[in-house]
């Protein structure tokens, strides 16, 4: 059973100012997944909010269009990490559903259950058997002080999670994928763990390579029922630092993992 899937990250981070040279970082993330995406057997693709909203309304434009070029062709998730209330969330949904088209989307579990069964719900309505919901819960920034006990009450979350999809989505076979967690790829004691085993909960995994995770978790998660989707950037795009065809090798030499 094959369940690690690869996922192009894509995070425009140029190392200097301006909407000119961010349009240039970008240009290097197209230009390789043009080149690039006959080789992909899975198509993945996890874009960072964040790198778009810093340019203000032109960086949205970019996104939109972006979304556009690609949606058909490849599983987008737009990483927001949202955390509202159940009105203002949904003006979250609706741009990553409806207005980009994404399938997938991240959120931040600490509001409690009627954040996740609200982006759950709306993501089964608007995305189907498709659709993920991720939510983070275990990563390389996990807090070392007082807050720590987010993180670590991990279980806990797991198994509030697998209630909450059991009971919107039911023994239905098409959206037993449908929610998931982000666990960082360092965090192996979470990814490989009975409880997450056992819950069948969608992984996303981000921090291989440049955050220290190892190709070695790869092999290993083909090993569980779950699926897990590594999600790589500054590894193969260097933030759009570098050129398309660097940009090609790199992606090249990782889908070998896979």
């Amino acid at each position: 059973m094959n369940s690690a899937y690869f996922c192009l990250g894509i995070d425009p981070n140029p190392k200097s100012e301006g909407f000119k040279e961010w349009s240039k970082s970008l240009e290097v993330h197209d230009k390789t997944i043009e080149d690039i995406q006959s080789h992909l057997k899975h198509k993945f693709m996890k874009l960072q909010l964040a790198f778009f909203l810093n340019q203000g309304h032109k960086g949205i434009e970019k996104l939109e269009e972006f979304t556009e070029k690609y949606k058909n062709n490849f599983h987008m998730i737009l990483d927001g990490k949202f955390n509202e209330i159940e009105n203002s969330l949904k003006g979250y949904l609706d741009f990553t559903f409806k207005q980009l088209g994404a399938k997938g989307v991240t959120i931040n579990p600490y509001l409690g259950e009627k954040t996740i069964i609200s982006s759950l719900e709306y993501c089964i309505k608007h995305a189907g058997p498709q659709g993920r919901v991720y939510v983070l819960l275990r990563t390389s920034e996990s807090s070392q002080h007082d807050l720590s006990y987010l993180q670590n009450s991990w279980q806990k979350m797991i198994t509030s999670l697998t209630k909450i999809k059991e009971n919107i989505a039911g023994s239905k076979k098409d959206f037993e994928k449908i929610l998931g967690v982000v666990v960082g790829a360092k965090e192996t004691n979470v990814l490989f763990s009975r409880e997450l085993q056992e819950s069948r909960l969608s992984v996303l995994v981000p921090g291989l390579g440049h955050q220290g995770g190892t190709y070695d978790v790869i092999e290993q998660s083909k090993k569980y029922a779950n699926e897990f989707v590594f999600t790589l950037s500054r590894s193969l795009f260097a933030g759009g630092n570098i050129t398309a065809s660097e940009a090609c090798k790199n992606i090249l030499n990782t889908i070998q993992h896979f």
